[in-house]
């Protein structure tokens, strides 16, 4: 299976929440390996993510107070940084909510702030 050119990281972070929900543990291994099972399962290629993928969304989950990370563990060769869900998952995913409307209206502008500053350049 190819991967995509882009990952839908909104559904990526959902997919997060809904792991945290089950008590899984939030390590980027161990999210990155259920996130391609789950890829894989639901033949959905948005999901299958690489670890930086992963530990990318992480940090802007962390930067969105909605994980925190727990601690360091030692695991069977590398440091294991697990995270914690700080909110109930639907309130966790209304903010995921927020986060893509905000990301894609940020988009819009920048677009429209390019095609301002290209026409002043043709005048």
């Amino acid at each position: 299976m190819g991967r995509p050119a882009k990952i839908d990281k909104f559904k990526v972070a959902e997919e997060i929440i809904e792991l945290a929900s089950k008590n899984e543990e939030l390590t980027i291994y161990n999210l990155t390996k259920k996130l391609r099972e789950i890829s894989q399962k639901n033949n959905d290629p948005t999901l299958d993510v690489r670890t930086e993928s992963v530990r990318r969304v992480l940090q802007e989950l962390v930067r969105l107070k909605i994980l925190a990370v727990c601690g360091n563990s030692r695991g069977e060769s590398k440091e294991k940084k697990p995270y914690k869900l700080l909110w109930n998952p639907e309130k966790a995913k209304e903010i995921i909510k927020c986060w893509k409307e905000f990301y894609s209206l940020s988009e819009k502008l920048n677009i429209l702030k390019h095609l301002a500053d290209y026409t002043e350049e043709n005048l």
